[in-house]
C-alpha cells in the first residue's frame, strides 16, 4: 500500500496497529521507504529502497519522528 502520511494521529495509529498485529507481516510503502515491525527484534524498521539503508526504532515516538522527517524532506 503506497500512502502519504498527513496527521500524527493517523501515523501513531498505524504504528500501534503494526505492534498489535505483530504476528502478521504488514508492510507499508511510504514515498520510497518500507516500514515494518519486527516481532523478533521488537522494533520498527524503515528501509530506504533507494540506498538500502535499514534503520530501527525501539518505540512509536522515535519512529513517528523519523517518518515525519521523511515526509518533510520530500516536500
Amino acid at each position: 500500500m503506497d500512502m502519504t502520511l498527513c496527521k500524527n494521529d493517523e501515523t501513531k495509529k498505524m504504528l500501534e496497529n503494526l505492534i498489535f498485529y505483530k504476528d502478521v507481516q504488514i508492510t507499508h510503502t511510504i514515498n520510497g521507504y518500507i516500514l515494518t515491525y519486527s516481532k523478533d527484534l521488537k522494533c520498527f524498521q524503515i528501509l530506504c529502497n533507494k540506498t538500502g539503508e535499514l534503520t530501527q526504532y525501539a518505540d512509536i515516538e522515535s519512529c513517528e519522528s523519523a517518518l515525519s522527517k521523511i515526509q518533510e524532506t520530500l516536500k
